[in-house]
């Protein structure tokens, strides 16, 4: 098994294991072993303390492709990942809890995991496996700050940074303003 060290060579690698789209749906042998590297190379870059923003740019990209990809993946062969969904869970919500994990990687969890679900026959199971996925963006959004700040539409524009920008243009351009209301999203 190629199993590169060099982070561009790993993107080449989530590239070439894309197509295999189309043979695991009919041969799901190395199936299992294909997720587990889109899953690894999300981590990928360790966990650095000062959050996505640190991250270099060629780890940003493998991220970004590896989520693709693996969303790609799981609406060819969502009905084949269904008896690994527990352990695709597991995975999911560690790579949840990573802070140095970027917004839109966490979007494509969650698209990962929803896509599965699809395939999920029994009702009552697909329902509680999506309350379990889900229940810790639950509670983000029902933290006090968010429901502070969606209560009303200029607590929402606040949070965004609209109404600070309304009054002082400048900020919109102020690099520490931007970091600090893209925060808000992470």
């Amino acid at each position: 098994a190629w199993n590169p060290v060099d982070c561009w060579l790993k993107f080449r690698r989530v590239t070439l294991l894309d197509p295999l789209k189309h043979y695991w749906k009919y041969d799901s042998a190395t199936l299992a072993s294909g997720i587990d590297v889109f899953l690894v190379y999300l981590g990928e870059g360790g966990e650095l303390n000062d959050g996505p923003q640190s991250l270099r740019d060629d780890f940003t990209s493998l991220r970004k492709k590896s989520g693709v990809c693996l969303i790609s993946v799981s609406k060819q062969v969502k009905h084949l990942l269904v008896p690994w969904l527990d352990q695709l869970s597991e995975r999911v919500k560690e790579l949840l809890s990573l802070s140095s994990l970027l917004s839109s990687v966490r979007m494509h969890l969650f698209e990962f995991l929803s896509t599965v679900a699809t395939a999920v026959d029994d009702p009552m199971r697909r329902s509680n496996f999506i309350a379990d996925v889900l229940s810790n963006a639950l509670n983000v959004l029902e933290s006090p700050s968010i429901r502070e700040a969606i209560g009303s539409t200029d607590g929402l524009l606040s949070l965004m940074g609209v109404t600070q920008v309304a009054n002082n243009p400048s900020l919109a351009t102020n690099e520490e303003f931007v970091k600090q209301t893209t925060s808000n999203f992470d």
